[in-house]
């Protein structure tokens, strides 16, 4: 969802109307760390050939989709998918060219 879309605001909202003890998992696509060549290939095949295009942020514009009063980004935090693990990160795990965060929150 582009920022025009106000993206923060529509999960934000979402965020506020869930009961307490609830848990939200979200994963965003980034464009922090990825090799240049295949962002330069994602941003064109995203102008050309996809009908809602992907907005890529950094990770810190991702980090801010849990930046929510009441919310607490449970551990291991914001990390690459493929490293999560409930309560630690994995060394070991092939890193992927593009590159997906993720985390879970949970709600006071």
């Amino acid at each position: 969802m582009p920022d025009a879309d106000d993206a923060y605001g529509v999960v934000f909202r979402l965020m506020e109307a869930m009961p307490p003890k609830s848990y939200m998992v979200f994963a965003h696509v980034s464009s922090t760390d990825i090799d240049p060549g295949i962002y330069k290939i994602m941003m064109a095949a995203n102008a050309k050939s996809l009908s809602t295009p992907v907005t890529y942020r950094t990770v810190e514009e991702i980090a801010r989709f849990f930046d929510q009063p009441g919310w607490s980004l449970l551990e291991p935090g914001l990390v690459d998918v493929q490293r999560w693990q409930p309560g630690h990160v994995t060394d070991d795990y092939t890193r992927l060219t593009a590159r997906v965060l993720g985390g879970v929150a949970q709600k006071a």
